[in-house]
This record gives C-alpha cells, sequence and structure tokens, in this order.
C-alpha cells in the first residue's frame, strides 16, 4: 500500500511542477460565477462505481472555492465524502490549447466508510479527511467543458488507510 501511495504523491507533486504556468486570462467569464459540475468513475479498484457533484465559485479568474460530494460503491464498502476544495485552474497561452485547463487543489471535509466484512459483519467509521484533487477540463464554448479529474484523498484514521484514490474517469461541467 505504501509503495503505491509514494507513486500517486510523485504524480500529483510532478502535475503540479510542470503544469503550464498561468497567463493572462482568456476566459475572463469566470471571475464571480459558478461552475456546476458532475462526474463517475471508480475508487479503490475498476470493480467500483464513484459519483459525484460539486458546485465552483470563481473568486478570481484562475481560484475557486468547490464544495463537493462524491459516493463510492463496490461490492464491500460504501464511501461517501464531503468535502471543499481550494483549486487553482491554469490559463495555457499556447493558442490552440487555450481552451484546455488542468487544475490543482487542496481540500478538507469529512468521509464516512462502511465496510462489509461478509459473516463476520460490518463496520462504519467517519474521519476528518484531506484531499489533492488534480485534472482538467476541456471547454468547447465558454460554458460547457468535458475532463477528467483524480483525487487522493487522506482519512485521518480511517480503518488505518494511507488513502482512498478516486478517478473521476469522465466530468461534465456548465458555467452560468
Amino acid at each position: 500500500m505504501r509503495k503505491i501511495s509514494f507513486q500517486f504523491l510523485v504524480l500529483a507533486v510532478f502535475v503540479a511542477a510542470f503544469a503550464p504556468f498561468p497567463a493572462s486570462a482568456n476566459f475572463e467569464w469566470r471571475r464571480d460565477k459558478f461552475v456546476a459540475g458532475a462526474g463517475f468513475g471508480f475508487t479503490s479498484g475498476p470493480s467500483s462505481l464513484s459519483l459525484n457533484g460539486e458546485l465552483s465559485y470563481f473568486f478570481t479568474d484562475n481560484l475557486s472555492i468547490t464544495p463537493r460530494f462524491s459516493l463510492g460503491l463496490d461490492n464491500d464498502f460504501t464511501l461517501f465524502l464531503i468535502m471543499a476544495d481550494l483549486r487553482y485552474t491554469f490559463d495555457i497561452r499556447d493558442h490552440t490549447l487555450q481552451n484546455l485547463k488542468p487544475f490543482v487543489g487542496f481540500g478538507a471535509g469529512i468521509s464516512f466508510i462502511n465496510v462489509d466484512y461478509g459473516n463476520r459483519g460490518d463496520d462504519s467509521d467517519a474521519a476528518f479527511t484531506f484531499e489533492i484533487p488534480f485534472g482538467f477540463d476541456y471547454y468547447f464554448d465558454d460554458r460547457f467543458a468535458l475532463g477528467t479529474q483524480m483525487e487522493m484523498v487522506i482519512p485521518i484514521d480511517l480503518f488505518n488507510d494511507n488513502f482512498i484514490f478516486q478517478w473521476l474517469v469522465i466530468t461534465g461541467r456548465y458555467a452560468f
């Protein structure tokens, strides 16, 4: 488990360090706007299902606060997250890639998990949780985007897990 934790930490640092530097805002409509999003993917393994909903508010063209909820379902566990993330969205200077918007953030909240141990019963727990979300969106116009998002969810002392990885394979966002 620790080897996987280290690999994802290296990936998160790589994405944050080598993401394109912010350019002058070419999506100035984001300031003081809301962006609603939803996505689905997996958590803890490709056989699990993860559903996500969020609503971002952009303080500036690049900085947003994003309250979100997430539900992870598998045969032997149920995970529910209520989080609030502070995210930075990068603007790419290259004209051909200006609609691609990578982002990285940091969040905190609470996680609830219920684990089914089969004939040994089940166990539930809740924990204060940190997370590191990162991903990208591609805006087809000033309002609609499709993308992908990954999160390293780090619960504090939840069944002694180091972290929970969640990948929202497809996300959709709409600005209003």
